[in-house]
């Protein structure tokens, strides 16, 4: 943090609410309620150099949204609160921002009324 920089806090509670409301918003009043993946792979920045924004990233790897997806969806996590932890929110984030940027929101979608996603040119 710079030295003129305010002190901000993240608000647990409340950012758990701000994110239900967007799904809330998504599966009642878009009636979305799958995305089909159209891509599978993205380029992750290690936590190291993520938030250093005075030097060029110098670390990258490859990450899989299947995986992530993959990972999340198993039934020990779901089932248990106890297995879970705040560091699986890595698997999350990157599902997050697919869902963000790349879902086609506008789009078409499949007979099952799974959004397309974004076509690619």
């Amino acid at each position: 943090m710079s030295m003129n920089a305010k002190k901000i806090q993240i608000d647990i509670a409340a950012l758990q609410k701000q994110v239900n409301a967007i799904f809330d918003h998504i599966l009642q009043i878009q009636e979305v309620k799958k995305v089909n993946l159209e891509q599978n792979y993205y380029w992750h920045l290690h936590s190291s150099s993520r938030y250093d924004v005075t030097k060029d990233p110098s670390k990258m790897g490859i990450g899989s949204l299947a995986d992530d997806l993959e990972f999340l969806s198993d039934e020990s996590v779901i089932d248990d609160i106890s297995n879970t932890s705040p560091l699986m929110l890595m698997h999350v984030t990157p599902l997050l921002e697919y869902l963000a940027t790349e879902a086609g929101w506008f789009g078409e979608r499949d007979e099952d009324g799974a959004l397309l996603g974004r076509k690619r040119e």
